[in-house]
């Protein structure tokens, strides 16, 4: 294994890419969990394809279709991000390989859709912003469960919401 030697400008310039490249990846999963489709869009080029399975096509598309998708099955979702690899093949292109989780109570009560998967990308960064070129959606395993759990101590808590109600908007803003 060999080590490269990094400059410190060059490893500063790494390590702020990867990291907005994870943002870009993080507002992915916001905007898709609060069906924002303005913060959907902001994730992809603008003739990027999404590969979701059942939805091939350019990004345009894809928050619309999505919106629609959880809107039919779900009455709440949250696809969580975990492990992630970045590799950065210039200042302009990048792969990353990001593990998700992904969540969604059903309509009907008490089921809940369990997931894990994977997303690969191809990235590019287009006017000093990283987007998504191309997305390839894995999925690895799931399950549905139909086990319901009281949730009497819950009630007084907030709910998510699918617009600019949801109070994350108020406390994002204030940052």
């Amino acid at each position: 294994m060999t080590t490269a030697i990094y400059s410190n400008d060059t490893l500063l310039q790494e390590l702020a890419d990867k990291a907005a490249i994870r943002a870009t990846l993080n507002r992915y999963s916001r905007g898709l969990d609060r069906h924002d489709t303005e913060i959907i869009r902001t994730v992809f080029t603008s003739d990027a394809i999404d590969n979701h399975g059942d939805f091939v096509g350019y990004s345009p598309e894809f928050p619309g279709w999505v919106n629609d998708l959880h809107e039919r099955i779900s009455v709440g979702h949250a696809h969580n991000l975990t492990t992630n690899l970045i590799t950065l093949h210039s200042h302009e292109k990048a792969h990353a390989e990001t593990y998700v989780l992904f969540v969604l109570a059903r309509h009907q009560k008490g089921l809940v859709h369990v997931g894990g998967g994977r997303y690969l990308d191809h990235l590019e960064k287009v006017d000093g912003y990283w987007r998504i070129a191309l997305r390839r959606v894995m999925v690895e395993w799931r399950f549905d469960n139909t086990q319901t759990v009281p949730s009497e101590r819950l009630a007084d808590l907030a709910s998510g919401r699918w617009d600019g109600a949801d109070l994350s908007y108020g406390v994002l803003r204030n940052q």
